[in-house]
């Protein structure tokens, strides 16, 4: 069996790591072939070297949006054929139009679908969100499965979708042991001159994520608390526009002194802060996971959460929640974290116990395992080359015992 996975949508964040664990952790079968298509941008993916999977990256599709839709839509439907792909893997919500091969859509983004989100967005935006949506329902009638990241997820674009007819499978992304060993408490604060208590929040920028909210909450915070504490806001600035207010709240507030926007940050920094923080807030409202959210799990960092069926989903126990639109709720929960050490200590042994519920190794077991499921399914109404060979070599079979007889 040949599969295919059509990466070229993908980029930096969750996306890019969910593809990269799969391709580490794929199971070997020396029957199945993986062949992963990727643009030229894709060129810096930690894409493990292995036998049974080849990389075929193109230039074409890194140009813009609209050059990676054309080749998306018109060349690869060339390439499955000529590379005699039995099944396609798209993670991510824009996938082929039509069934050139059966195809298994993996839905990452949930905001085309939220009409609250939608509405605040200024125009261009609302119409990209718009066509994403039906191009996002286009793609996903003509798949032969569908993958949601979370119970959440599946349940939020169930009504707009309607996938009833179309086999469906939850599967969690997953934590691992860190690759690198994180900075120290000590190191990150020289490195962001942290004073005091520190909170991080870690998250690109983008209005559904609540970062407003976070320094709204934290300034009401230190004007209740006798505390010193320093805010870090990792993450990149892709809303302009969203970035403007925070940092002109920032500093109408003369809070530049309490709060660091630090951009991205090197993944020995990023889990050094997990690790060091005396809180870890998550703001945002709209996701259909967190890969953050666990990688905070996996760190043992003591968590408040937005109380949304998602964080619930991920979290558990091990987190206490608060209104991501209230900075007065997420004052609170940050100051019932910072100022109870007993809680911060439970709260850091929960997420370590949670964080073993997730698995990047049984995701991708799991991911294995429902498309050779799908492949397989007479449902799917797509024979594998496989398949027809066998066919083949069955009807020759019989032909020669009817010519003997």
């Amino acid at each position: 069996m040949r599969i295919g996975i059509k990466a070229t949508q993908l980029v930096d964040g969750g996306g890019r790591k969910h593809l990269e664990k799969i391709l580490q952790y794929f199971p070997a079968d020396n029957k199945t072939q993986i062949v992963v298509f990727l643009s030229d941008a894709q060129r810096s993916f930690d894409l493990p070297a292995r036998n049974d999977i080849e990389y075929r990256f193109y230039s074409f599709p890194s140009k813009s949006l609209l050059h990676r839709i054309f080749w998306e839509q018109i060349t690869l439907r060339k390439e499955l054929k000529r590379l005699d792909i039995d099944i396609l893997f798209e993670p991510g919500n824009l996938g082929m139009i039509g069934k050139p091969v059966p195809r298994i859509l993996l839905i990452h983004n949930l905001a085309p679908f939220s009409p609250e989100f939608i509405g605040g967005e200024p125009l261009l935006s609302k119409l990209r969100l718009h066509l994403l949506r039906f191009a996002t329902r286009m793609s996903s009638k003509s798949a032969a499965g569908v993958i949601h990241l979370t119970d959440f997820a599946r349940s939020f674009v169930a009504d707009s979708l309607r996938l009833d007819n179309i086999s469906q499978r939850v599967i969690h992304m997953g934590t691992d042991e860190h690759v690198s060993r994180p900075k120290s408490r000590r190191n990150i604060e020289r490195q962001f001159n942290i004073v005091g208590q520190l909170i991080f929040c870690c998250s690109h920028i983008y209005r559904y994520k609540n970062i407003l909210e976070v320094v709204q909450g934290f300034n009401l915070l230190r004007q209740s608390s006798e505390k010193e504490m320093t805010l870090v806001l990792a993450g990149e600035c892709y809303d302009k526009r969203y970035t403007r207010e925070i940092r002109d709240y920032i500093s109408s507030h003369d809070l530049e002194s309490y709060v660091r926007l630090v951009g991205s940050v090197d993944y020995p920094t990023l889990t050094g802060l997990y690790e060091s923080c005396d809180l870890f807030i998550f703001p945002s409202w709209l996701e259909s996971a967190s890969l953050i959210l666990l990688e905070a799990l996996q760190s043992g960092a003591p968590i408040a959460a937005s109380n949304t069926r998602l964080c619930a989903e991920v979290l558990d126990d091990a987190a206490v929640f608060f209104d991501p639109h209230d900075p007065d709720s997420i004052c609170d929960a940050a100051g019932k974290v910072l100022d109870d050490d007993e809680l911060r200590s439970r709260l850091r042994r929960s997420a370590k116990q949670r964080a073993k519920s997730f698995s990047w190794k049984h995701m991708t077991e799991m991911t294995a395992e429902f498309i050779k499921e799908v492949i397989g399914h007479p449902a799917a109404g797509f024979p594998t080359r496989q398949s027809l060979l066998q066919q083949i070599d069955h009807v020759a079979e019989h032909e020669k015992q009817l010519v003997e007889h």
